[in-house]
């Protein structure tokens, strides 16, 4: 067998690299094989990075109406937990989702206020992080998106998730605080 970089290493070197440390080594390459983000935490044993779950969350969201009832939630709750958001962007977000969690304002009201308040002509700041800002402490969060991810065959259920999800994204980032 051909390993490439690692041609002529011992057998057991081998078996302790791809057993202990992940990595592959196949023809030539090394892959180095994560089994969760290291950003949020995430499990990815369904083999898909959270960026691609988001991608398969904004699908069903936007083709099913029963899904995209917490759309505002499951982008607010994924850019929280990878960093996406600016400074103020972030702080604009966690006050608008503790509206929706915890006072009852409905996403809907939500998006008439992003439209006066963040709308990019009122205002002199970013939505996405820059890199000149300050790097975000790791949390540890107790819900990601993987953790929703199983859940996305059964609308209900999936909902019911997402709002989950933003409850204790939220209640972290006040305990990090």
């Amino acid at each position: 067998m051909d390993h490439g970089l690692f041609q002529g290493t011992h057998p057991e070197l081998l078996f302790f690299l791809v057993h202990n440390l992940n990595i592959n080594p196949t023809r030539g390459n090394i892959f180095l094989m994560f089994n969760s983000c290291s950003i949020c935490g995430g499990s990815w044993n369904n083999n898909l990075t959270c960026q691609k779950m988001f991608d398969e969350f904004l699908a069903l969201e936007f083709s099913n109406p029963a899904y995209g009832r917490v759309h505002m939630l499951t982008v607010a709750c994924f850019m929280i937990q990878h960093h996406r958001y600016s400074d103020r962007a972030l702080e604009w977000m966690k006050i608008k989702l503790d509206e929706v969690v915890n006072k009852g304002v409905s996403p809907a009201d939500i998006r008439l206020q992003m439209n006066q308040d963040v709308d990019q002509s009122n205002r002199g700041w970013k939505i996405e992080r820059q890199s000149r800002e300050r790097d975000l402490p790791h949390i540890h969060w107790s819900i990601t998106i993987a953790n929703v991810f199983q859940h996305k065959d059964d609308p209900v259920s999936y909902c019911d998730w997402v709002v989950k999800w933003a409850k204790a994204t939220l209640l972290e980032m006040r305990i990090e605080d």
